[in-house]
Parts: structure tokens; C-alpha cells; sequence
């Protein structure tokens, strides 16, 4: 007799840590057979603000559910309540419990991937490259037995080297006011605790591209061709740094035309599902 096929289910604010009340993930699992690839969704917000609740009506999520995927939406401390790499080792804290308890929620432990927008995308970047770095893992927050690598990685606009930003913001002809990062009062110097060029060398620990390697997973990243927010160098950068080292089929860059930080593009059915053909190559 065949085994039915389960109907989607969610569980919510599930904590997967100990250490702050922001250490908590939702879990959506499909209509499908277990068990499940699993991709965790990172959202963005400069680090500053954003919540996994956004991810509950989603069409990313959807789309997900749809291809058989459970997907996890993970809330990470922000930068008003601790600075980096908290945010970094709250995200692998959350992988390895989902890999500790994969029995529990019909998870395939082998097949996690990550993708994450603007402040999550470079969330998703650093998880995808820092595998095996121990300053970004906090391994007292939980399940130490557990890997926190991932296997694929969608970065969606996400920042890869702060200290570069403003360059690029200028470079491709945004405003001025839109070269703001080197300031004490940009995400990302909030991010730091620091404005971000008086501390560069501790800058580039928050740098995925610092940590680029032959090991890292499959990453596809997209980024708007209109960016003043995150300048879409920043994804081109990165890509070029990881390009010689990996299987061009393992290392994906678009530019969106027409398209702006989180607009225009990005949420079009046809974008959506091209980003879940690369997962499926990795995932399934």
C-alpha cells in the first residue's frame, strides 16, 4: 500500500536558540513525500528591522511549497539589539538545529539551502562562504554536533563588500545622498558598531567576498540593474571572485534591467521559478 501523501502543514515561533527571544523560525512543509529539502528564507531589512513574517504569504514560499520544498523562515538579532556577527551565528545556530531535528519535521539534512533579500542576501552570501569559519559560529548557542554548511544559495541584491559601496553607488551614477554607507548612521556601520571605513580590517570579517572559496555551495545571484540602495557591483564582485574557482554551472550572476532594490523583476513568476531550477539542481 502506498503511503499517503502528507498536507502541507506550519509550525511557528519555534526557538532555536536560547539566547534571545529573536532566536525563533517558522516552518512551512509541503504536499509531497518526505523527507524534504529544505530552504531556509533570510529576510532582509539593513539589518535594522524585518521579521520571518513576511515569508507566511509569500510567493516564493509558495512557489517552494509547490515544488515540494519545506521552507523555513528564520528571525536573526538585529543590529539595535546585538552587532555582527551575531546575526551571522544566529542563522548557522538555526541550520544546525534544523539539521538536529530533521527526523522531527520529515527534513533531508542533506539538502538545506539558503536564500535570502538585500540584508538577507548578504546573510545568505556569508552563509554560503564561511562554512568552517569559526568566528562566525557560535557553536554555545546549540546542536555543536551539527554542520552549518549549506549546499545552495540564492542571494538576492545583498551586500558583499561594505567598504566598496559608495565607490560603486557613485560609479554608476546614483545621487549622492545615495553614497551613504561610509556614514555612522548606515546599516551598515550600525551593523558593525562602527563606521564601517575607521575599522576596515574588522570591516571585511562581515565581507562575504573575504571568505570566497573552491568548497563553497552553488550560489545564483541576482541583483537590479537600478540599485542605488545596494549598488549591483556588489553582486558582480562577488561572482567574479567565486567564478575561478567553481564549475561556471555552480556560480549564476543577472542583471535585472529595469529593476531596482527589491523591485520590478524580482517577484515575477518567471524569476521565481528560474531561482528554484538552480535549487533543484543542488536540492533534489
Amino acid at each position: 500500500m502506498l503511503e499517503p501523501i502528507p498536507e502541507r502543514t506550519s509550525q511557528n515561533n519555534i526557538a532555536y536558540g536560547t539566547v534571545h527571544a529573536a532566536q525563533k523560525l517558522d516552518i512551512y512543509l509541503p504536499a509531497a513525500k518526505p523527507p524534504y529539502p529544505v530552504v531556509v528564507m533570510i529576510h532582509g531589512g539593513g539589518w535594522v528591522m524585518g521579521d520571518k513574517q513576511e515569508y507566511k504569504t509569500s510567493n516564493k514560499t509558495e512557489a517552494l511549497l509547490t515544488r515540494g520544498y519545506a521552507v523555513v523562515a528564520a528571525n536573526y538579532r538585529l543590529s539595535g539589539v546585538a552587532k555582527f556577527p551575531a546575526q551571522i551565528q544566529d542563522v548557522k545556530t538555526a541550520v544546525r538545529y534544523l539539521r538536529a531535528n530533521a527526523s522531527t519535521y520529515k527534513l533531508d539534512p542533506n539538502k538545506v539551502g539558503a536564500w535570502g533579500t538585500s540584508a538577507g542576501g548578504h546573510l545568505t552570501a556569508l552563509l554560503a562562504t564561511s562554512g568552517g569559519v569559526g568566528s562566525l559560529e557560535d557553536l554555545t548557542t546549540g546542536n555543536a554536533n551539527q554542520s552549518s554548511k549549506i549546499q545552495a544559495a540564492i542571494d538576492w541584491f545583498g551586500p558583499t563588500d561594505f567598504l566598496l559601496m559608495d565607490t560603486q553607488v557613485i560609479a554608476q551614477g546614483c545621487s549622492t545622498p545615495n553614497a551613504s554607507h561610509n556614514l555612522d548612521s548606515s546599516p551598515e556601520s550600525q551593523l558593525m558598531g562602527f563606521a564601517i571605513q575607521t575599522k576596515p580590517l574588522f570591516t571585511q570579517t562581515a565581507n562575504p567576498i573575504t571568505y570566497a572559496s573552491a568548497d563553497d555551495c552553488p550560489i545564483y545571484i541576482q541583483h537590479g540593474a537600478n540599485d542605488c540602495t545596494v549598488p549591483h557591483k556588489q553582486g558582480q564582485i562577488l561572482y567574479n571572485a567565486l567564478l575561478p574557482l567553481k564549475n561556471a554551472n555552480m556560480v549564476k550572476y543577472d542583471l535585472l534591467t529595469a529593476t531596482g532594490h527589491g523591485t520590478g523583476k524580482f517577484e515575477k513568476v518567471e524569476t521565481v521559478n528560474l531561482m528554484i531550477d538552480f535549487l533543484d539542481k543542488y536540492l533534489k
